[in-house]
């Protein structure tokens, strides 16, 4: 048992390039779930322009509100059977970090069990309690 928990792991690389254009699109979609407030905001731009073809006449344009109110706990298997899928995960992760203003991660080995860790260097001695970091996203979103 001591040596299989002393197995070193990898932490997941953020600044890798998205090769699937496709991840990316996909999480910006996820984000429409989290809109508050109106839906629809005042396109200047498009209002002066379109008020001018209009000969003056006032012509309003809407376009819809945009604000990234979504909050995301990801939380990351690694090593073992995950060596092989470590170029997708990291493609997106990349992406989720690109997507996601409030965006918490951590890892964990096969199963989420009693603790989660955000350095895998680090994992024996900065380690969160999963219950505790549960315990503040539920937290956080009954503040919000």
């Amino acid at each position: 048992m001591k040596v299989w928990d002393q197995r070193a792991y990898a932490d997941y690389d953020d600044q890798v390039e998205i090769g699937t254009r496709n991840i990316k699109v996909a999480l910006r979609r996820l984000r429409r779930f989290a809109r508050e407030g109106a839906a629809e905001e005042l396109d200047l731009p498009d209002t002066i322009r379109s008020t001018a073809a209009n000969a003056g006449w006032l012509d309003l344009k809407m376009v819809p509100e945009r604000h990234n109110n979504v909050k995301v706990l990801m939380l990351l298997d690694v090593g073992g059977s995950m060596d092989d899928h470590i170029k997708r995960v990291e493609e997106l992760f990349s992406a989720a970090k690109a997507e996601f203003k409030h965006l918490e991660f951590y890892y964990f080995h096969n199963c989420v069990y009693d603790y989660l860790w955000k350095n895998n260097c680090r994992r024996h001695t900065e380690r969160a309690s999963t219950f505790d970091v549960r315990a503040a996203q539920v937290h956080a979103r009954l503040q919000s």
